[in-house]
């Protein structure tokens, strides 16, 4: 691992160079921050460990410039004057780890270790295979994509490497049926599965050119075709509701509910409407209203229907439950469960709004010993927790976490939903949107920086 090292203190920077390289690391040591920023950008470090009482830039406005140009490496702040005012400063600079002089250097190699083990970690149900990949292959990181399917005995793997996809490939029993692009013709034949995500295997970093390589740009606009040819052919359908006379009516509720559907009793809710065997009543409570229904009767429904601004109607011809599995099981958008180990709180916002459910995520910091919550409705970010704090502040807090778990959870309605007429854009560019404050320190090492 590659470590830089800024403190105005030669003994303080000799001694965490001395321990941090019997652990195997590469280090460099800066005196001060404007001897690292002249070597920021010809390094790639992976991590950098930095005091805050520093001349003529200070640990904290070096933080906030690495904020603004570096935000995905991860930063240890140092100070021996430690304060409340400071760690919060600090924390909101982008410091992922705040140490206070004097320390142990175990205790700095146990905070090293423990921020690299692992970074967020948890279990998502409910994904579109394609959404997965998009977000996977709009990452800078480098990560390993497995899609293994139920049925058939089917599986897809994705690597991506220096945002490039090195390995594109579709596997039925083992064997490599189809390479790079040919892989979005596979997709639909994949109903259901399990999705694994993790940070590349050194055996696949180690791997030579297999041929399947892909630029990420050219991999996006197979994904946009796919997605939009692929709306034409499904449902889309997340929350139904069911209403009617028929007796299977609860069956078939439970049965759709299985499949992965969310039955709501509110039509407004709704993607579609089925009605088994409908009345007037059931034919009013929709009444008004442009959502897809399918309509199930033995009887001449046209009368109905005939004095209401119901504009979507689809007429089936079922005798039982196993035609309406079959008939949903066909137009269903394809969704997979996924075990995210390397996951952005950004990337699993994008992933759920995509998916169109309500659910909740406990999120625990395990660096600060913290948790968050985030609240969705069907698909949308309507209210978030972090400790004490709610609503924008708390997404802000619960944004920059870095390493910790993704608990989901079922969706409970928050007392508040402070976030409900607010774009999701907003939201995120507003919570990655520079302060005056770092504004001001930007601009002061820009300065600097150009004079030199």
């Amino acid at each position: 691992m590659k470590i830089a090292i800024v403190d105005d203190d030669l003994a303080i920077r000799e001694l965490i160079k001395s321990h941090l390289k019997k652990q195997g690391n590469h280090c460099q040591t800066f005196a001060t921050a404007i001897e690292f920023l002249t070597a920021v950008d010809k390094n790639n470090y992976d991590l950098i460990i930095t005091d805050i009482s520093m001349p003529q830039i200070t640990g904290l406005e070096l933080l906030y410039w690495l904020k603004h140009y570096h935000p995905s490496t991860p930063t240890i702040v140092m100070t021996a004057y430690p304060s409340v005012d400071i760690e919060s400063i600090s924390k909101a600079g982008g410091a992922t780890i705040f140490i206070k002089k004097p320390f142990s250097l175990k205790n700095l190699e146990r905070s090293i270790r423990l921020l690299f083990s692992k970074k967020l970690a948890g279990h998502i149900s409910g994904l579109e295979i394609s959404d997965c990949l998009q977000v996977i292959s709009c990452s800078s990181d480098e990560r390993f994509f497995k899609l293994q399917g139920n049925e058939p005995d089917s599986s897809i793997f994705m690597s991506l490497k220096n945002s490039e996809i090195v390995r594109l490939q579709y596997l039925e029993k083992g064997l490599v049926k189809k390479i790079g692009e040919q892989v979005f013709e596979a997709i639909p034949h994949i109903y259901k599965g399990t999705v694994t995500l993790t940070e590349l295997p050194q055996h696949e970093q180690d791997e030579k050119d297999n041929g399947t390589r892909l630029p990420v740009a050219s991999v996006n606009l197979l994904l946009a075709q796919y997605q939009d040819e692929n709306q034409k052919n499904t449902l889309n359908a997340q929350v139904v509701y069911v209403s009617g006379q028929h007796a299977g009516v609860p069956l078939l509720q439970q049965i759709l509910k299985n499949m992965g559907f969310e039955i709501t009793t509110n039509p407004v809710w709704s993607d579609l409407n089925i009605l088994w065997e409908p009345n007037l009543a059931d034919v009013h409570i929709l009444n008004p209203t442009k959502i897809p229904t399918v309509v199930c009767s033995e009887k001449e429904t046209k009368n109905l229907f005939q004095s209401t601004d119901i504009s979507d109607i689809v007429e089936v011809n079922f005798k039982d439950i196993k035609d309406w599995k079959q008939y949903m099981e066909r137009f269903k958008s394809l969704r997979v469960t996924g075990v995210f180990e390397d996951i952005s709180i950004f990337d699993l916002i994008q992933l759920t709004a995509q998916s169109r459910l309500s659910r909740s995520f406990e999120i625990k910091n395990i660096l600060e010993q913290q948790t968050g919550r985030l609240c969705f409705l069907r698909g949308q970010l309507i209210e978030a927790f972090y400790e004490d704090e709610i609503g924008e502040s708390a997404l802000s807090k619960c944004l920059q976490i870095r390493v910790g778990t993704i608990h989901e959870m079922p969706y409970e309605e928050p007392a508040t939903k402070s976030l409900q007429e607010a774009s999701e854009t907003r939201l995120l560019m507003n919570a990655f949107k520079p302060s005056l404050l770092e504004n001001s320190f930007i601009e002061k090492i820009d300065h600097l920086l150009a004079a030199k």
